[in-house]
């Protein structure tokens, strides 16, 4: 580790997260305890506009879910900036382990690996295998709807501008006034 590093700086700031993620002793004896506040946050949520107050406020601290938005330049035209919304992260590589039949033993090895991280938070194993059940489900209906790596590498297929209000429309089961007031968006779209 650079002993030399100035405090405030990007060599600083490199070091001492090398050093939190080399410091096991550390993190052992914390456990789960650094996402107790968000594990608390998540359980709150009662209604679709707490759940997208939430998702906002964990995207603005580059913790993923449910979906992807950012702004960054057009790909037809890189003077402009735009806002893209794309499929979200998957737990399995892609969406085909979710669905083919070469990837069962992926599949069972992966609901043992949610069940087993609900049991490392404290949950019964009863319950532990119920809620990686309800996540191994919305993983695979997310995975259903979204393309697959090959179909990800073609740029055509993926620039699909709307309007703001024919986007809100064709998302209609999204609240994004509550989402992008909780990412803390001041010029709306």
């Amino acid at each position: 580790a650079d002993k030399t590093a100035k405090p405030g700086t990007n060599r600083q700031r490199i070091k001492d997260f090398y050093l939190a993620g080399m410091d096991t002793v550390k993190l052992e004896k914390e456990g789960y305890a650094p996402i107790k506040p968000y594990l608390a946050e998540i359980d709150k949520i009662k209604t679709n506009a707490e759940l997208f107050k939430t998702l906002g406020r964990f995207h603005s601290k580059g913790i993923p879910g449910m979906f992807n938005f950012f702004v960054y330049a057009d790909l037809k035209n890189s003077v402009q900036n735009t806002q893209y919304f794309g499929q979200p992260q998957l737990g399995l590589p892609d969406k085909m382990f979710y669905t083919e039949a070469k990837y069962e033993k992926i599949r069972e090895a992966y609901k043992k690996h949610l069940e087993n991280m609900f049991s490392l938070i404290g949950h019964y194993p009863e319950s532990a295998k119920k809620y990686a059940d309800v996540v191994f489900d919305i993983e695979s209906k997310m995975a259903e709807a979204s393309m697959g790596r090959l179909e990800l590498r073609n740029q055509e297929a993926q620039y699909n501008k709307f309007t703001k209000t024919d986007f809100f429309k064709k998302n209609a089961n999204i609240d994004f006034t509550t989402y992008l007031a909780a990412i803390g968006a001041k010029t709306p779209f």
